[in-house]
């Protein structure tokens, strides 16, 4: 199944950085660009997910991949270092958050039709 979703949050990110860097700084544009489409993120997520307490989850999240990525632009030099020292902590926080889910049990998680239906 393909995502399109990500693409063109994407897309509609660097349209709108584009678009706005002709008339401000790249600081400027950056971030406003960042809240225009966490905004429209957040919006939708709303609505798919039914209600706006999980919206305080997506959008710092959203914020903070954008924190991190300007950080990256602006730091050429140490890029590497930053990003690989940013994706392992990404990594840690990702397995000490998850810790306590057993995995295996998620998928016994069925209803008495799934059962039937379900080779044994």
């Amino acid at each position: 199944m393909l995502d399109f979703s990500s693409n063109v949050r994407s897309m509609n990110s660097k349209a709108f950085l584009l678009a706005l860097s002709e008339h401000l700084g790249f600081t400027a544009a950056y971030w406003l660009a960042t809240a225009i489409s966490t905004a429209l993120v957040s919006g939708y997520a709303r609505a798919i997910l039914k209600g706006a307490a999980r919206i305080w989850v997506i959008a710092p999240l959203m914020i903070g991949m954008h924190a991190f990525l300007y950080t990256l632009l602006r730091e050429e030099d140490a890029a590497l270092l930053f990003g690989s020292l940013g994706l392992a902590l990404i990594l840690g926080l990702l397995m000490f958050f998850t810790r306590h889910i057993d995995w295996f049990k998620l998928g016994e998680e069925s209803s008495p039709e799934q059962r039937e239906t379900l080779p044994s």
